[in-house]
């Protein structure tokens, strides 16, 4: 008896325009008003946020389109930025539609604006999502839940203008139109689409190019009726992932392989995918034992393949930095971390996160024991579970698995309703709280000074020493505390760890430092610098032709910290500055700067 993958007749999953856009204005003006009262009315930019601003303000200042280098950082060398102008292009369009109206105050709205409006686009799928799952009652909590899990609406706040936001509504997308294409084959042709621009845009994005080949695979093999869709999505992948090949990687590097990147590695892994895809639809396998056998085989071919070519990608997208620099920097970044591992330096905040994942996953496997709709959950429980083991392994797959929560979540909150409506008893309205308030569990949290991403704010939470104060280190940020660096004539200079990217935003001036892989030697001249002897900082300031340091030391880092006291220690605690600098400007600053004599 063959298995069946048969999708029964769903509820409508239109979700109401003018319900939507009611809760995008009250959710838009809610992390407004968040942000306001958490940053003193500051864009709290992270790292990858100010890098890229950097990015779309060199586009627009007529920087060609495949040359994607920041020459103000990694100087005098400049470091090619690896990320994608498929983000670029919009960002820099919003800012040139706005400046006829707002002049030179286009880019300050266009950092409010870009966030939000994609916050409105993942309402509206996530919202869309769960109607199409638990019908007309899903709608409330699709739109809703969004706000109240702060892995979700940190990285939709004003200033959040990197890519981790789009990635999370491909996430849902592709869930949403996966299931469609169980139903409708050619809906595959979006669910290809979405696993293509997720590569386009980053390589963190592969757990979603896993799961969404895994789901499109396995559907055909549990029922050979979907050889349509598979063939939709995989002549999808490879055309698709083409045109972003193209956009974004000039003629002359076509052959050049990176591991961290779109490029020739990526092309033929998404062109052999998709051949390989497209050949096991056109098979005549009637037994689902068969058609495993088939996509197993030439899932390991093209795997081997790959491995064979590129064998310098084995070791995964980082391959390429050096192991010191992994071992001392890398590896300590909050967000590659395992997730349980973190759990007893910020023991409250990451409960409440892991909690609502696990429950979702619960919900999921409890769906699959029933039939009704058995499909449907079947595929976003298998995209949920893959991005949530890859959050266990790095913190940073929770951008990707949160929002692939929101269905497990308001599947809960229906249930709890129904049994309100049924008994309205106290239990039954403390259980449809108690449903509400699993996704909220963080929010007092996310009201704390520093906004909840995961990347700059937990970088300066990890760096406090018991007497410093939170103010003063978040002041190292902000750019009114490198006026007097923006007053100077553009020079190199050498900065504390972390302070790369605000420097090269809001001064003139080109830096050594920038938290990025791809600058692995700046990286490393940095740490060097401060953990060094004089003979060894001195030598380093040579060598990258800098005549300023800029030093934060209300921000200190624990990766930069000398093994032995050195001119830093010294500096440092006791406000001995060495005689190959000379101290410029207020030396109780927040912001201290130095010459290079």
């Amino acid at each position: 008896m063959s298995l069946s993958l048969t999708v029964p007749t769903l509820p409508q999953s239109r979700t109401p325009l003018l319900t939507w856009a009611l809760f995008w204005v009250i959710g838009s003006a809610m992390l407004v008003l968040r942000l306001q009262f958490n940053a003193n009315s500051m864009l709290l930019l992270s790292y990858d946020d100010l890098t890229r601003l950097s990015e779309v303000r060199d586009l627009l200042g007529g920087q060609a389109w495949f040359d994607t280098t920041q020459y103000r950082y990694n100087a005098p060398f400049g470091q090619v930025i690896h990320w994608s102008r498929l983000i670029d292009a919009p960002i820099a369009g919003l800012i040139l539609l706005l400046q006829p109206l707002l002049g030179a105050n286009a880019e300050l709205a266009t950092l409010y604006l870009w966030p939000l409006l994609l916050l409105g686009l993942l309402l509206l799928v996530t919202s869309r999502l769960c109607v199409r799952l638990l019908g007309p009652d899903g709608q409330l909590p699709g739109l809703i839940l969004p706000f109240l899990y702060p892995p979700i609406a940190s990285e939709f706040l004003p200033g959040r203008i990197d890519h981790h936001n789009v990635q999370m509504i491909i996430g849902v997308t592709l869930v949403s139109a996966s299931l469609d294409a169980l139903r409708l084959p050619r809906r595959a042709i979006l669910a290809g689409a979405m696993v293509a621009l997720s590569i386009a845009i980053g390589i963190e994005g592969s757990p979603l190019v896993i799961g969404g080949i895994a789901v499109a695979t396995l559907a055909w093999v549990v029922d050979k009726r979907h050889a349509e869709a598979l063939r939709w999505f995989g002549l999808t992948l490879a055309v698709a992932t083409v045109a972003a090949f193209l956009a974004a990687i000039p003629p002359a590097q076509w052959l050049t392989p990176a591991c961290d990147a779109i490029s020739i590695v990526y092309l033929i892994a998404a062109i052999g995918t998709g051949a390989a895809l497209v050949a096991l639809s056109a098979m005549p396998l009637s037994h689902p034992a068969a058609r495993l056998a088939a996509a197993a085989s030439l899932g390991a071919i093209v795997l081997v393949s790959l491995l064979v070519l590129f064998p310098a990608c084995r070791a995964g997208p980082y391959a390429g930095v050096d192991p010191w620099l992994v071992t001392h920097w890398l590896d300590n970044e909050m967000e590659v971390r395992p997730l349980l591992e973190t759990i007893a330096e910020f023991p409250l905040e990451r409960l409440s996160v892991i909690v609502p994942l696990v429950v979702a996953l619960f919900v999921y496997a409890l769906r699959l024991a029933r039939r009704p709709q058995r499909a449907n959950w079947l595929v976003v429980g298998a995209l949920f579970l893959v991005t949530f083991l890859v959050t266990l392994l790095q913190v940073r797959g929770i951008r990707l698995a949160a929002p692939l929560a929101i269905p497990g979540g308001a599947m809960i909150i229906v249930t709890a309703r129904a049994n309100y409506l049924a008994r309205g008893t106290p239990l039954t309205i403390a259980g449809l709280v108690a449903a509400w308030a699993l996704f909220a569990a963080t929010l007092p949290i996310s009201l704390l000074p520093a906004p909840a991403t995961l990347d700059q704010p937990v970088a300066i939470a990890n760096a406090f020493t018991p007497r410093q104060s939170a103010a003063r280190a978040l002041a190292c940020l902000r750019p009114e505390s490198l006026a007097a660096l923006a007053a100077l004539p553009r020079e190199t200079v050498m900065a504390s760890r972390g302070l790369g990217p605000n420097i090269v935003a809001f001064t003139p001036h080109a830096v050594v430092e920038a938290p990025h892989h791809r600058n692995a030697t700046g990286m490393t001249a940095t740490i060097g610098f401060f953990t060094g002897d004089d003979a060894n900082a001195k030598a380093i300031l040579r060598a990258r032709g800098a005549t300023l340091v800029a030093l934060c030391l209300d921000r200190l880092d624990a990766i930069s910290e000398p093994l032995t006291p050195n001119w830093f220690t010294r500096l440092r605690d006791s406000k001995f500055v060495p005689d190959w600098l000379a101290e410029i400007g207020d030396p109780n600053a927040i912001v201290r700067l130095f010459h290079v004599r």
